[in-house]
């Protein structure tokens, strides 16, 4: 008789383990996404001139600096912000100051 009550404990364990494992699936399935997010998920449009190339590119903390050449313009420095995907300037350099 003793056995059988273990068997019956571990029987009432593990099922009650199911319901939770289905109860957390159920839950996250149905509900918002916007926590798993990243900030790398969002999509940033630089707004330049075709044929536009980054030469290169810095991260410091949350800002991003694209050096960028090409598109009829001479090289500039855009600087960007992270975590809200907005550009916070643009540093042009020119011709003359590319001879000294």
């Amino acid at each position: 008789m003793d056995k059988l009550r273990i068997i019956k404990g571990i029987v009432f364990f593990l099922s009650g383990l199911i319901v939770l494992f289905f109860g957390i699936i159920i839950y996250t399935v149905t509900t918002d996404k916007a926590f798993l997010k990243k900030d790398s998920d969002k999509l940033v449009e630089l707004k330049e001139k075709a044929g536009t190339e980054v030469k290169d590119f810095k991260i410091n903390n949350k800002t991003l600096y694209l050096l960028l050449t090409e598109g009829g313009e001479g090289d500039r420095m855009l600087i960007m912000d992270t975590s809200s995907g907005k550009v916070l300037g643009r540093v042009y350099v020119s011709e003359k100051e590319k001879q000294l």
